[in-house]
């Protein structure tokens, strides 16, 4: 049964990629956005250098676990859409 579950979870990260992917060919917004994001990063990582060894290890812990707080979200968000999908599709009876 794990194996399954593994199996379904890397189904549904490579259908996120994908629809990533995706994204950021059509939408300009996007793209924009995902470049300007990383122009800033880089920002945060010339100020980061200053950080006292403390505050680095608070600053990466905290990041640590936003990074893992968004990627948990994301994937519970994307199987809820999915299961409302199956759910509209059974309610308009074209499953």
């Amino acid at each position: 049964m794990n194996n399954f579950k593994e199996n379904v979870q890397l189904f549904f990260t490579q259908l996120m990629q994908d629809s990533i992917k995706n994204l950021k060919e059509c939408d300009e917004n996007y793209k924009y956005m995902c470049s300007n994001n990383a122009n800033v990063s880089n920002r945060f990582y010339d100020l980061f250098q200053n950080f006292s060894e403390k505050d680095k290890k608070f600053a990466e812990s905290f990041l640590e676990e936003k990074l893992l707080l968004d990627s948990i979200e994301q994937d519970w968000i994307y199987l809820q859409g999915y299961k409302d999908c199956i759910k509209l599709l059974k309610l308009i009876e074209a499953i």
